[in-house]
């Protein structure tokens, strides 16, 4: 008996014994529904830059695949890109998702590390980046920890581009689950120095989910 015969036999099984265990387990499958209030909301906002490195004596983006028809597409659909990139760092991916203008598909999340509030916590972005322009929107749709219920928005602005470097500031406006109040966070890292943050960051055709690792030691709230 081949391999592919023992694994179709194996997915059988365990289609047919799952139900099984779901009714032997009666009722205790769930919980029991309650009301939720979530309260006053709160408003935080953060600032901080992202540096993309193409070229130079250390480059930080990799191209590392690309569609048949890439390099014959005027907005470079379908490359893929690799980064470890500064925020002062973020590590991770993005690809060029349009055909008819160039823009990003952004699919990313910023996990805190320190400081006793906000350690563990977590903000989701998922929007597209129309990086050609001079100023655009990315939506925040989601958060942990502190950040519960998050929504709220990017405004993205290309602070320098030369040739293929460019340093991208984020003005991030965040409402989420809390008293109702403002706190804001700056974070100067335009000049490129090494603040101290961690990140995975995402920019790619396919939305994948990845994390920056901001410290928040050099914010102040």
């Amino acid at each position: 008996m081949g391999a592919l015969e023992i694994f179709s036999i194996l997915l059988v099984v365990a289609m047919v014994l799952s139900p099984l265990q779901l009714q032997a387990q009666g009722d205790n499958w769930g919980g029991e529904t309650v009301p939720y209030t979530m309260g006053l909301e709160k408003m935080t906002k953060l600032h901080f830059y992202y540096h993309d490195n193409g070229t130079g004596d250390y480059p930080t983006a990799f191209r590392i695949a690309e569609a048949a028809g890439t390099k014959s597409s005027p907005t470079f659909f379908g490359a893929f890109y690799m980064i470890d990139d500064p925020l002062t760092e973020a590590q991770g991916f993005y690809g060029f998702s349009g055909q008819n203008e160039a823009a990003l598909m952004v699919g990313m999340s910023l996990v805190f590390t320190a400081s006793e509030k906000f350690n563990g916590s977590t903000i989701s972005v998922l929007s597209r980046n129309p990086f050609t322009h001079t100023e655009r929107e990315l939506a925040i749709v989601g958060g942990t920890g502190y950040f519960q219920f998050a929504r709220g928005f990017i405004s993205a602005k290309t602070y320098s581009l030369t040739g293929a470097n460019a340093i991208v500031e984020f003005n991030c406006t965040i409402v989420h689950s809390g008293s109702n109040s403002v706190q804001s966070g700056k974070l100067d890292s335009s000049s490129g120095s090494q603040i101290p943050l961690g990140s995975n960051l995402v920019f790619i055709s396919m939305v994948v989910h990845s994390s920056i690792k901001l410290s928040l030691q050099r914010f102040s709230w």
